[in-house]
This record gives C-alpha cells, structure tokens and sequence, in this order.
C-alpha cells in the first residue's frame, strides 16, 4: 500500500527577536497555518501561508508547508510548484530537508497518476491513461533523487517500489488494450476485405450478365439482318 505521508517543516519561534519584524510576522503566519494544518483545516492553512509568503517569499517553510496544504486538497499541481520552489530557496547544504521534498514531490506525481487512472478507467480514456504514465515517471524519478540525497530513507524506497510496479501493470495494460485494439481493427479491416471482395463478386456477375444480355442482343439482330437480307433476294429472283 502506498504510503502518503507528507514530510513538513514546523518552524520554531522561540527566536523570533533574533530576526527582522517582518520574518517574524511571517514566522508566526507559517505557525498559524501550522496549526490550522494539524487540525485539518487546510483551506485556511494554505491562506495563512500565502500570506507568509507575501510578506517573505523566500520562506523555505511556507513554499513548503503550503505545498503540503495543497497536496491535503488534492491540487496536486500546484503542491509540486510550491515544492520546487522549496528547493530553489534551500540551503544546498541541507540534505534533510531537500530529501523530503523529493519525497513528496513524488507522492503527489503518485497520487497525480492515481486520478488519471481512475479517470481512464470509468471513461476508457486513453488520453488520461497516457498522462497517468508520465506522472508515473515523474513520480519514479523524484523518488529515486530523494533516496540519493537520503539512501537510509525506507519510506522512500517503499513508495519507488510501489510506483515501479504501478508502471509495470498499467504498462502491461496499456499494451493489452494496445493488442485489442489493433485486433479488432485487423477483424474490421478483414470483414472490410471480406464485402469488398463479395461487391466486386457481384459487379463481376452483373457485367457478365450484361455482357451476355448484350451478345444475346447482338445474335438477335444478327439473325433479323440476315432474314431481311434473305428475303431480299427472294424478291429478286421472282
């Protein structure tokens, strides 16, 4: 079973003075949505970290945080926006905490994928299963970059296997419905050769008969011509 646990970043604010007034407000903001996200009110934890945001962009913990509150909500796009933006504002000595976010970039390619093949399978639509695929592989790819930042991490190597063997199925469905598809069009295309052949059959028939009506014309007139012509000759004789 997938696991989708989200790896958060709670900041602490015991040193709040240490810091300028308008971190500190946005530092108390992030803790808001915090709280706002531990009880489950997602839409309002994702106000307060947008606010943070307004007042510090480059909060590392509110991109982050508010990618989770995206990803509770199931908008899973925008969570790995804010997710990558996470990443370009961390610190690139912090393995940790760059780890994490692959982590959950990838839960939410997972759980991407995991629509999309819903969607294909109520509505047959190959388009959303062809998409499901490639978040697969975003997925798959995020994971494998989080356990090379973090090679301990069996959370992390739980979910690529999941991922992995996701992709080998839906791989192996898609080539099934693939082969049926392209059976069914050998089977229209036979049954195609099959009334064409049996129409030309048939156009075959009509022009012998017509070519035969025609002969039968011919001998008839031939023989009239021939009567007129012998009788003809009888007036001449007499």
């Amino acid at each position: 079973m997938f696991k989708s646990d989200m790896r958060k970043i709670l900041i602490i604010l015991t040193s709040l003075l240490a810091i300028p007034a308008f971190a500190q407000r946005a530092g108390v903001l992030v803790e808001r949505g915090n709280r706002q996200y531990e009880q489950g009110h997602y839409d309002q934890a994702v106000t307060d970290y947008k606010r943070a945001l307004n007042k510090r962009p480059q909060s590392v913990e509110a991109n982050y945080n508010l990618g989770n509150a995206c990803f509770r909500q199931q908008v899973d796009s925008q969570a790995v926006r804010q997710y990558h933006q996470a990443l370009q504002l961390c610190d690139p000595s912090d393995k940790q905490t760059q780890a994490d976010l692959w982590h959950n970039i990838g839960n939410a390619h997972y759980h991407e994928a995991a629509m999309l093949r819903q969607q294909a399978a109520y509505g047959m639509n190959q388009e959303a299963l062809s998409q499901s695929g490639k978040s697969l592989d975003k997925a798959i790819a995020a994971y494998q970059q989080s356990l090379r930042l973090n090679p301990e991490d069996d959370e992390t190597r739980y979910n690529l296997v999941i991922a992995k063997r996701l992709k080998e199925q839906q791989s192996q469905s898609q080539q099934s419905q693939q082969n049926k598809q392209q059976n069914q069009q050998d089977q229209n295309q036979e049954q195609q050769n099959q009334q064409d052949q049996q129409e030309e059959q048939k156009d075959q028939q009509a022009r012998e008969q017509a070519a035969s009506l025609l002969d039968a014309i011919d001998q008839e007139e031939a023989k009239v011509e021939k009567t007129k012509t012998k009788e003809k000759s009888d007036e001449k004789d007499w």
